[in-house]
């Protein structure tokens, strides 16, 4: 499968014979930008993990919004061919680094990790964007959209600006004025707090002021959306603030975004 230079004498020193254990200890290797070190571990991945299973192609050196079906075709392969795909999405060697980005980087020949605590996740060495966020998310069938991953630690203390607000009602945004919410409604998972907003006729102001909020991380970097159940990639590219609504309040994390790729609802 690889077609990426791949030096013995790294592998050896980064991975070490035949050890499976060394493998999920050095992946955090994976925020090397030595080529050769990246290289070792995709190598690693094929031999202990896949076992030689997939079949050969040539792996993309960057990225772009035209990438995205030839990824999934790979995705797709790995995924017929064994069982070790959710492995390589679910690894997270690690604190900061989450579920996806190792099979990004796996996938991506040209590609490095981000170090803990830094935005851009996916590094790319060549071509034109440099970074991407990786978001592993999961779909709501009825409305099409992607939830359930936080904005990172870059961004928590946006969220928690966002939740003092609910909480308190002393915030303002422009004349508006936000409607007091307890605790109870906004931890409730299932978005309580979300329906009577709507009923209350407030949910449109506060919908505006999370996109307020949230619009610096957005605009860091372009993101990759990796759907969760099926670990195919469903956006790649900017996220603008007209597909973002806000989702419902996780302990870690702050609140999370709800995505719409279409656009969200009014």
């Amino acid at each position: 499968m690889p077609s990426m230079f791949y030096d013995p004498a790294t592998f050896n020193r980064v991975v070490g014979v035949g050890s499976v254990r060394s493998l999920d200890i050095q992946m955090r290797q994976a925020q090397s930008k030595d080529p050769l070190i990246t290289n070792a571990i995709r190598h690693a991945i094929d031999t202990y993990w896949f076992k030689n299973e997939s079949p050969r192609w040539n792996r993309l050196t960057t990225v772009g919004r035209g990438s995205k079906n030839t990824l999934n075709q790979h995705i797709r392969v790995l995924k017929n061919n064994s069982s070790s795909l959710k492995k390589l999405f679910d690894t997270k060697p690690q604190q900061g680094i989450g579920p996806g980005e190792i099979m990004m980087m796996y996938l991506v020949e040209d590609s490095y990790l981000a170090g803990t605590d830094q935005s851009g996740d996916l590094r790319l060495r060549s071509g034109g964007t440099k970074a991407y966020e990786v978001k592993a998310a999961k779909r709501r069938a009825f409305d099409n959209s992607y939830s359930q991953f936080g904005l990172g630690s870059p961004s928590f203390a946006l969220t928690l600006t966002f939740k003092q607000e609910l909480e308190s009602g002393t915030a303002k945004s422009g004349s508006i004025k936000f409607a007091k919410y307890d605790k109870m409604h906004i931890e409730e998972s299932k978005g309580g707090w979300i329906a009577e907003a709507k009923k209350n006729g407030e949910w449109n102001n506060i919908v505006q002021r999370y996109r307020q909020l949230s619009k610096t991380y957005f605009d860091m970097h372009p993101m990759i959306i990796i759907d969760k159940d099926t670990y195919e990639i469903v956006h790649i590219g900017k996220i603008n603030a007209n597909m973002v609504q806000p989702g419902v309040y996780a302990k870690v994390g702050g609140f999370q975004p709800r995505i719409y790729l279409n656009g969200a609802p009014s």
